[in-house]
């Protein structure tokens, strides 16, 4: 299944029609009402748009037509204490990313991005995570975000200096156990991404 998020927004691509729903469609219909549907989306409402059909691909790649794809990368940082970076950026608690260099291989972009952001200077992969999905707005022109996610890790617990130039106020460590206090502050996307390397983490205890 797919996800893309705009902000507290999301559009689910599923097999099959969910119980409740605030809007479902089809694929067929897809191509028509994404121009009306992107246009009319509020960054203050939190509304679900199912796409329902028995391919998801095709139905998605009907939906990305609509958008310039830009490619990212970042990561949720781990340490041997149990703890991950978190960081503040734009009034809501984020993880570590940023966007793809052109011929530049997604993990390098990820681990760049990250070192970039935090100051962090000894990082390594360990796992990639998943894909997210999201949109915004660029000079007038709506752009789909895909960003590639891995589990990484760093000794200790080394001091953390947020690149200020992208907007990030604080990044901080956070012990794993207290991630739930953090959540509210925090858009969609990145509360799906950490369950995600939370459940990835359990499958493998």
């Amino acid at each position: 299944m797919y996800k893309v998020f705009f902000k507290k927004n999301c559009f689910n691509f599923q097999t099959t029609a969910p119980k409740k729903s605030d809007f479902t469609l089809n694929a067929d219909t897809l191509g028509v009402m994404t121009p009306t549907l992107i246009d009319n989306l509020r960054e203050d409402e939190t509304v679900e748009i199912n796409i329902v059909d028995a391919d998801i691909e095709s139905a998605f790649n009907v939906f990305s037509d609509h958008f310039k794809l830009i490619e990212a990368g970042g990561g949720v940082v781990e340490n041997p204490d149990g703890k991950i970076i978190l960081i503040f950026r734009n009034g809501f608690w984020d993880l570590p990313k940023g966007k793809k260099e052109p011929e530049e291989p997604i993990e390098i972009t990820a681990l760049r991005e990250v070192k970039e952001e935090v100051g962090i200077t000894e990082l390594e992969p360990v796992s990639f995570i998943d894909y997210s999905y999201h949109i915004y707005k660029l000079n007038d022109e709506w752009v789909l975000k895909k960003t590639a996610w891995y589990t990484m890790k760093t000794d200790g617990e080394p001091p953390l200096v947020p690149q200020a130039i992208e907007g990030i106020e604080k990044a901080i460590w956070v012990n794993i156990d207290d991630i739930s206090n953090y959540l509210e502050g925090m858009y969609p996307l990145v509360v799906d991404v950490l369950q995600k390397y939370l459940d990835s983490k359990l499958k493998k205890s």
